[in-house]
């Protein structure tokens, strides 16, 4: 499938003279005068049928333009008649959007059409669509009979409905898809898209296979996103080739990022963004991501109630989390009273500063029930504050948690297992636990309602630095009555990496009579047992325990990559010989590096 990157503007002028042409199918006929340069200006051509408005600067020297019919193009039956134009110098890109106007004439127009759903199109090859993709921000002047849209460089233009864009054996595949799941697909930013009403939000799809491999677009079997937006609730642009466009109710295919455009009187609406990966023509993959428009911020829970010895996350909800494609260009700055709790962060515990929307309040073991705090979050984007937002966390007599809670780990193929504890004395009855999981790499292994521990399960392939986050809501009967108790939720990280290590017996990796005479138990510090070849993080830590000396000694490496593969340079030294000979029974921790 071939792709179709489109960079930013450049001014890349071509010094060669193409003069106007008038002819259809025939070669351009000269025409002098034609010429516009750095200061601007605009071209006429085909008797106004067609013009170019040069705003200043879009050209960084004199240049001779050419207008064409072409006599033949890609599809014709997706543009209408007359309106396909070829402009040259072929491969001039402009310094800022030149307007490009062109005039249609209603009784080629299919019966039936709104001519406010014309657009101007680019002849231009780009994932399932046909040769022709879409201008971004096209209008209609349905009195002057004109379409115009900016565009960034010369090619070959004309004039579709919006409804043609899409190649006929695409939207019937689009409608009734064959179903083939196999990985997943994660939406970012989670786990809800945030936009400000009349502002715009860039939002990335991230495809991993069954093998727990990120599939990137442009890579074998290059997958293709799919995005749905409910109507009502904007609409969607491909960031990366900003001539892909659609609107409510379209699904539109992408390279895997896409610009959500939210309409001015979006305020307080809601909707979902949906996504599907269709890889050789089967969706493989799908998932949807709650959308919500508004301006500010806001903090949940409002109230929060925390049990005393407990913690309560909190959540702020606004739309400057999520500025621009990559960046991280947010700070959120957390205060609290303190009287009764701390925050959990770095910087303190009453103030800190951190790029994450959510913290951690911990209640004080001795908070009295009906005690509160208030807890402040000011949001600052490039050092300016944008917004603030504020609420009360409630001290209550019960705690309920779930452990492990901080620094969770799970391996794929293996069990983890998570308890809900609580604090306090809780009211006599029958305790009944619901337990659910996001189950994005992992499940639940059976949850009982009457037990109060589950097992998470780590699925074979899941992918590294993955998380899931597992929440028990905790229930007391009495009488006959079901009442609630708690609620709490912790987050698993899938330990899954790479990158194979290998211990052996000298810097080229060749040798693996490591400390010959010795034995020795190696541990992953916080992630269990090694042996052998073993996989691990960078900046992991190797625990080393020597549980029997060695007689014939010698130096023990690590060795990144598999057995057998001849990497030489790619060692580090843990041991030396001293220090195996010396027959060591303690436990050392080394650094992976």
């Amino acid at each position: 499938m071939r792709r179709i990157l489109w960079l930013a503007p450049v001014a890349v002028i071509i010094p060669v003279l193409i003069l106007l042409g008038m002819n259809q199918g025939k070669e351009p006929v000269a025409l002098p005068g034609d010429e516009v340069d750095s200061s601007g200006g605009v071209i006429s051509a085909f008797d106004g049928a067609v013009k170019l408005d040069f705003p200043s600067g879009a050209l960084s020297e004199r240049t001779i333009v050419s207008v064409a019919k072409p006599s033949a193009y890609a599809d014709p039956s997706k543009v209408i008649p007359e309106t396909v134009y070829e402009f040259g110098p072929n491969g001039t890109q402009f310094l800022k959007p030149v307007q490009l106007s062109i005039r249609y004439d209603p009784s080629d127009i299919p019966p039936g059409t709104n001519e406010s759903a014309l657009r101007i199109v680019l002849a231009a090859s780009s994932l399932r669509f046909t040769n022709w993709v879409a201008v971004a921000n096209s209008t209609v002047d349905t009195s002057a009979k004109t379409v115009t849209a900016p565009i960034d460089g010369f090619s070959t233009y004309g004039v579709t409905v919006e409804s043609d864009l899409i190649s006929d054996d695409y939207k019937q595949f689009m409608e009734n898809p064959p179903f083939k799941l196999s990985g997943t697909v994660a939406i970012n930013p989670a786990p809800s898209v945030i936009c400000e009403p009349g502002g715009e939000l860039y939002v990335e799809a991230i495809y991993t296979d069954a093998q727990g491999h990120t599939i990137d677009y442009n890579q074998p079997p290059n997958p293709v996103y799919i995005w749905y937006l409910e109507a009502g609730t904007g609409s969607i642009q491909e960031a990366v080739s900003t001539y892909l466009t659609a609107g409510a109710y379209e699904w539109m295919p992408s390279q895997g990022v896409v610009i959500l455009k939210a309409p001015a009187d979006a305020a307080g609406k809601q909707g979902k963004l949906k996504v599907r990966v269709d890889i050789s023509w089967a969706i493989v993959a799908e998932a949807e991501i709650p959308v919500e428009f508004m301006s500010g911020a806001r903090l949940e829970p409002k109230p929060a109630d925390c049990p005393a010895g407990s913690m309560v996350e909190l959540d702020c909800k606004s739309p400057y989390n999520y500025i621009g494609l990559f960046s991280k260009r947010v700070r959120f700055e957390w205060s609290t009273t303190g009287a009764f709790g701390v925050l959990l962060g770095e910087g303190g515990q009453t103030q800190v500063s951190s790029s994450a929307r959510t913290i951690l309040y911990k209640a004080n073991s001795d908070a009295p029930a009906g005690a509160s705090d208030s807890v402040v979050v000011s949001v600052y984007l490039d050092g300016k504050l944008k917004a603030q937002a504020d609420t009360i966390v409630l001290i209550s007599g019960i705690g309920v948690s779930l452990e492990p809670y901080l620094d969770s780990w799970a391996v794929p193929g293996t069990r983890k297992l998570i308890d809900c504890k609580f604090s306090g004395e809780h009211p006599q009855g029958e305790l009944v636990y619901n337990w659910s999981c996001t189950s994005r790499w992992g499940s639940l292994w059976y949850p009982d309602p009457k037990e109060n521990s589950v097992w998470y399960l780590g699925n074979d392939g899941a992918q590294d630095y993955g998380t899931d986050e597992v929440t028990v809501e905790v229930f007391v009967i009495q009488g006959g009555v079901k009442g609630p108790l708690g609620r709490a939720k912790t987050t698993i990280e899938i330990y899954n990496p790479q990158t194979v290590y290998n211990l052996c017996g000298d810097s080229r990796g060749e040798n693996f009579t490591k400390g010959s005479g010795s034995q020795w138990h190696y541990e992953i510090v916080g992630h269990g047992w090694v042996t052998g070849g073993f996989k691990a993080r960078r900046g992991d830590r190797l625990r080393m325990l020597c549980i029997r000396k060695g007689v014939n000694t010698g130096d023990i490496y690590l060795r990144v990559g598999l057995v057998g593969t001849g990497l030489t340079d790619k060692t580090q030294l843990l041991l030396t010989d001293g220090q195996v000979h010396d027959g060591l029974d303690v436990t050392i921790e080394i650094q992976i590096s």
